[in-house]
């Protein structure tokens, strides 16, 4: 059956969820190969969940800092009654998410509401009828709102007005009610995660348009364009990964040794010389340093700076949050740029001991080490035979509590991070 008799299907069936859940995937993988694939792109990286709570078909979500997309099979099957009206809502919540409106408006509230779904509604085509637009608005409450503004100039310009002294009429929030309309109740978060979130978007909507084909980009509209370049130019990479340690054939390349299994490249028929082997760390193994003295813009950078790491490299990578001990619990393990979480999972002191412990205690000497922190931490710690370590600092080198102590490699980002 055809998408439209699926959703008339699910008046009378039984497993509710699982079709409304597989509806939308489908709708998902079906716009990928249309002009509107920027937008499957996008939201085809989002985990989808069921939740009866939300008040309207669809909606974003936190889920501590990874933003999903929510359905309620209830609403969905009242609400979502052809295809249109699907790919007009799934559109929908891809311009949310493109212009960081659930970052932007952490308490959405009726104004905040309309502001957001006028400011988008104008990029998508195909707008069904009972849908809020800004020539309604401006009719209805002879307003004089402007097309093609940003959705905090409509917040600015409805507080103004008279739409403001009518948000509190019943009639108005039920207008509101009846329009097609996705739920914001799920932007809400703390302050305190904003920037750990805003990187978690910014890496989706990168993401997509990288997977976006360049005649399918040339279609999403200038002002777009144009805000999601200048929101993730700074996510780019400011370390230089190649030069802070050499890279050979797939693994990292640490210098070479001697072996008579190999033989001498300049007197290769002197059995009696030996040649060189090089060497190659068996293990790449990630620090991250979640102590209190870590602020969620340095974590951010940091986190985001192994994102482009791998990007360009992808090398498998263990990674251990650590403060005064190294988490185990949250420890895991990296096969792509992907699978960086942007999370926060400690909040105690620093020490660089535990690390060295941890890698010692677990034969791990040979493994590289890149630890990303403040550097704030004791004076002096024994590194054992630990000596393919890699600092980088948030923290200008001058501030590093071990200063010239270590053995290994250190460089600090501070003027970049700024």
């Amino acid at each position: 059956m055809d998408l439209d008799q699926a959703l008339f299907y699910l008046n009378n069936n039984d497993e509710l969820e699982n079709n409304v859940h597989s509806i939308i995937n489908h709708e998902i993988i079906k716009m990928l190969n249309t002009d509107n694939s920027f937008y499957a792109n996008l939201l085809i990286q989002l985990p989808k969940v069921c939740d009866y709570q939300i008040t309207h078909a669809m909606g974003l979500i936190w889920h501590h800092n990874n933003i999903n997309l929510a359905f309620n099979p209830e609403r969905f099957k009242h609400e979502i009654k052809n295809e249109r009206t699907l790919i007009f809502l799934l559109k929908h919540l891809s311009l949310h998410i493109a212009w960081l409106h659930p970052i932007r408006y952490n308490t959405p509230n009726v104004i905040t509401d309309i502001a957001c779904d006028l400011a988008i509604n104008q990029y998508i085509d195909d707008v069904p009828s009972n849908v809020i637009s800004i020539d309604k608005i401006n009719f209805k409450y002879n307003l004089n709102l402007p097309h093609m503004a940003d959705s905090s100039q409509y917040v600015s310009l409805l507080m103004k007005s008279k739409f403001f002294d009518s948000i509190g009429q019943s009639n108005s929030q039920n207008n509101k009610r009846k329009s097609i309309n996705d739920d914001h109740s799920g932007w809400q978060h703390s302050y305190d995660d904003n920037l750990i979130k805003t990187a978690t978007i910014k890496n989706l909507v990168e993401d997509a348009i990288s997977a976006t084909s360049i005649k399918h980009r040339g279609i999403i509209d200038n002002n777009l364009k144009s805000f999601i370049q200048n929101q993730t130019a700074n996510s780019k990479s400011k370390i230089d990964w190649n030069s802070f340690f050499k890279l050979g054939n797939g693994n990292i390349n640490f210098g070479s040794q001697t072996s008579y299994s190999r033989f001498n490249r300049r007197q290769p028929y002197r059995m009696d010389l030996p040649g060189k082997i090089t060497n190659y760390a068996h293990n790449i193994n990630i620090f991250i340093d979640n102590s209190g003295s870590m602020t969620n813009n340095e974590l951010s950078f940091l986190l985001q700076q192994l994102q482009q790491f791998l990007k360009k490299y992808n090398f498998p990578i263990f990674v251990y949050p650590f403060d005064t001990k190294v988490d185990l619990s949250n420890a895991y393990n990296l096969n792509n740029y992907n699978q960086v979480r942007f999370e926060k999972f400690g909040s105690g002191g620093t020490t660089f001991q535990t690390i060295f412990n941890f890698l010692h205690d677990n034969s791990k000497e040979l493994d590289v080490s890149v630890i990303l922190t403040d550097g704030k931490g004791e004076k002096d710690v024994h590194q054992y035979h630990c000596f393919n370590t890699f600092w980088v600092l948030t923290e200008p080198m001058n501030n590093f509590s071990l200063n010239h102590k270590i053995i290994g490699k250190a460089i600090s980002v501070h003027d970049q991070f700024l």
